[in-house]
């Protein structure tokens, strides 16, 4: 826990005042960089997405705030669909039905959450 004020710190600086244009993400590319609004917005994804998969394992509800919510739903949107989702080792799993779903469901269905 004493870390974390500097560790906040650190984020805060990166995102204020990016020390490049884009970053590589080999986990998604080994060739293309990526802005850093986009690995923000990625980032922040992955982090709801992975706190609601803790707090479901937990046998527990989570849901994150409005505004969370339009930012995950817009970053999934960007997610391509397609046979690479089935490959082994894959990001995200295919795509789940969502229809007139509220926007944290229809977020989850999109990263093939259900």
């Amino acid at each position: 826990m004493a870390a974390w004020p500097g560790s906040v710190a650190d984020l805060l600086d990166a995102v204020e005042h990016p020390r490049t244009d884009a970053v590589l993400l080999p986990e998604i590319s080994t060739e293309r960089r990526f802005p850093v609004p986009v690995v923000l917005g990625f980032q922040t994804l992955d982090t709801a997405v992975h706190a609601w998969d803790i707090a479901t394992a937990l046998g527990r509800v989570w849901r994150p705030d409005p505004p969370l919510v339009a930012v995950v739903l817009e970053q999934a949107r960007l997610i391509p669909a397609g046979p690479a989702r089935t490959a082994p080792g894959a990001a995200f799993a295919p795509v789940l039905a969502a229809e007139d779903a509220d926007p944290w469901t229809a977020a989850l269905a999109l990263v093939g959450r259900a």
